[in-house]
């Protein structure tokens, strides 16, 4: 059983460091879209694009909602904002876009100063906007500035697994999502076997940090991870240095729940929770190794599939999955 596990373990080792090669590919667009040179700068980036095109090619009528507003949760350096501001306009022209973005002050994952730089972006690619009024900096603890009931479309990528305070977030996100909107959120959980930060197999799966400690030494003396990366560029001088500082990585930085704890966290925010998309991001991956043409939307088939929630006991252990969140009640409604 122990051989068994870990060599299930080492094929998904292999899989993920494929995965995070391809994953940074970048996509020329294809004939079909009308700006050759524009590129993709992930395949996250590309799967959040054609979530948002199927949802609103089928859960969006164009002619009775012309305006939709998104949110951007954790915009970062905003150049998945910036992507989105150009692609969606072209593929949906009969619609009007509103993009907002949110992020916090005091989070470590970003640098110094980025926000600025991300207005400065946003604001060379859009400039009729005010993005000082439509880029909101909080804290982690703070009530998002939006109206109740005002976004279509809230979604985040890679970084719910950085947010502490999850109750709070989907709190937020059920009070400014309108009653019929969609909530969706590219990142692992605590299921994935390799973690995506250090590339180290099990290591955020410790209850002890003493334990992360010493399990980050013995992969970094074994050559796993990227300490040979830190040491080679001078972060890290030592194996010890390199594994207490992510070991507080690991503690302060990142917070994995399991499937059922964010499913029950969603309930508790009054949220529909599915993983429905899941099997469509691996999809995008495997057509980025195979050089195929990226897909710009999902079939309606693929919305709320009983085959997504069979291909989810599976999936959720290899890198990350897309949590989707509704907050309409139909029972509630229909009484």
């Amino acid at each position: 059983m122990v051989k068994k596990k870990l060599m299930l373990a080492f094929l998904i080792t292999i899989f993920e460091r494929l995965a995070n090669v391809f994953t940074t590919k970048k996509f020329k667009r294809s004939n079909s879209f009308s700006m050759s040179t524009v590129r993709f700068s992930s395949v996250t980036h590309l799967h959040i694009y054609a979530i948002i095109n199927t949802l609103i090619k089928y859960n969006f009528e164009p002619f009775e909602k012309k305006t939709i507003r998104l949110l951007d949760v954790g915009c970062g350096d905003g150049k998945m904002l910036s992507t989105l501001i150009k692609e969606l306009p072209t593929k949906n022209p009969e619609i009007l876009f509103e993009f907002y973005g949110l992020d916090v002050t005091d989070s470590l994952v970003q640098k110094d100063g980025y926000f600025k730089n991300t207005i400065e972006l946003l604001s060379s690619n859009l400039p009729a906007i005010n993005w000082q009024d439509h880029l909101k900096l909080i804290t982690s603890q703070d009530q998002w500035p939006f109206h109740d009931n005002f976004f279509d479309l809230i979604f985040s990528n890679q970084v719910m697994e950085h947010v502490f305070d999850q109750n709070l977030l989907l709190n937020e996100t059920h009070r400014t999502m309108q009653p019929n909107g969609y909530s969706f959120h590219q990142y692992p959980l605590r299921h994935y076997i390799y973690e995506g930060h250090l590339f180290i197999p099990f290591v955020h799966k410790f209850n002890s940090w003493t334990t992360t400690y010493h399990w980050i030494r013995w992969a970094s003396f074994l050559g796993i991870g990227k300490y040979a990366w830190h040491k080679k560029n001078g972060i890290d001088k030592t194996v010890n240095e390199y594994a207490e500082r992510h070991a507080d990585y690991l503690a302060f930085q990142v917070n994995y729940k399991t499937a059922r704890q964010i499913s029950t966290i969603s309930k508790n925010c009054c949220l529909k929770a599915s993983f429905d998309f899941t099997s469509q991001y691996y999809k995008q991956k495997l057509r980025s190794v195979l050089n195929m043409r990226p897909l710009e939307e999902y079939r309606k088939s693929d919305m709320q599939s009983a085959k997504n929630s069979i291909y989810f006991i599976f999936l959720k252990y290899i890198s990350g999955i897309t949590l989707v969140l509704r907050k309409n009640d139909n029972y509630r409604n229909h009484n």
